[in-house]
């Protein structure tokens, strides 16, 4: 993966029965325990988005009338069933209970077109609330979305400004952040930052200007679906050999994207297997180097090899693939 969020808190076992409890006194009985389901405002209802361990990330909040796999008895969605700014806003303090979203820092301009409707979005100091609003009239709310700003390690593509505030892609998906931390992002480096969403407002890919790097420094050349790393050190005299699949050294796999990274140096050294699986890297210093060779439809695979000239010739490399799941 190209980036990890990260909890800024640290969570024990019964925060989650503490959250339900705090969401209780809030909102009332839950309609729906597991899935932090509530009743808020007549027809309208808050999932609120938790972690595994119960952490607050975000919440949904719309009218029963649009969701009609959980309410299939709640008839078509009416005019009525708009918020205004002061409804919505009263809902925002709600939720706020749950988890504090801070004071308002920018408020949403004109809509744009998103493949859920029309959308604008407010900035809070600790989240982002994207509003699905009536077109025509876009202080008439239809739905919205809250999302926390969250501790994250990643490597940015492309930052954009989108008043109120910026949003960076990761991974091809948008997130919101603030302005000022979006100054000081670069892009393809792996990087601590916060971001909220993923975004509905922008459902265009982005467009990489640079090359992305993981947490390891390697370059993000295909997609894994897993990643094995293997505990035993290699040592060879030069940096080549061949990449198969696994028990099967006559079942060679090309294309396989392999790189380097000797310990102190940020030079990554790359090559791909050609038809026979194989690859070389002539002249690679000695030293330790931390390597990565990945192939889309493939797992990932990740270890350490020394680089020394005293090491017999005949110690190439013989690299294990595994079919990703």
């Amino acid at each position: 993966m190209a980036f990890v969020l990260v909890s800024g808190t640290t969570v024990n076992a019964s925060n989650k029965d503490a959250v339900l409890a705090k969401a209780t006194e809030v909102f009332g009985q839950p309609l729906n325990a597991d899935e932090m389901l509530f009743s808020v405002r007549g027809n309208w209802v808050v999932w609120l988005t938790t972690t595994t361990n119960g952490e607050v990330i975000g919440a949904q909040v719309g009218p029963k009338s649009l969701h009609h796999y959980d309410f299939p008895d709640a008839g078509k969605h009416s005019d009525a069933e708009f918020l205004n700014e002061d409804q919505y806003l009263r809902i925002i303090g709600m939720i706020s209970r749950v988890r504090d979203i801070g004071a308002i820092r920018g408020t949403h301009g004109h809509a744009v077109s998103t493949y859920l409707g029309q959308m604008n979005t407010d900035w809070f100091e600790r989240a982002f609330v994207e509003r699905i609003v009536q077109p025509g009239n876009e202080e008439r709310i239809n739905e919205f979305d809250v999302y926390f700003l969250e501790d994250t390690g990643a490597s940015p593509e492309q930052i954009v400004d989108a008043p109120p505030a910026s949003m960076v892609c990761i991974e091809e998906a948008w997130f919101y952040l603030p302005t000022e931390q979006a100054k000081t992002l670069r892009l393809g480096e792996w990087q601590k930052m916060q971001i909220a969403g993923p975004s509905a407002r922008r459902s265009a890919g982005c467009v990489r200007t640079t090359e992305v790097r993981d947490a390891d420094g390697f370059t993000i050349k295909q997609p894994a679906t897993m990643t094995v790393v293997l505990e035993k050190e290699f040592r060879v005299r030069d940096l080549r050999g061949v990449v198969t699949l696994p028990g099967d050294v006559d079942n060679v796999v090309g294309n396989a994207h392999v790189e380097f990274l000797r310990e102190g140096s940020t030079a990554v050294l790359r090559a791909m297997t050609d038809s026979k699986g194989r690859f070389r890297l002539p002249g690679a210093e000695e030293g330790r180097y931390r390597f990565k060779v990945a192939k889309d439809g493939f797992q990932a695979l990740r270890g350490v090899v020394i680089v020394d000239r005293h090491t017999p010739r005949s110690a190439d490399l013989r690299l294990e693939l595994h079919i990703g799941v």
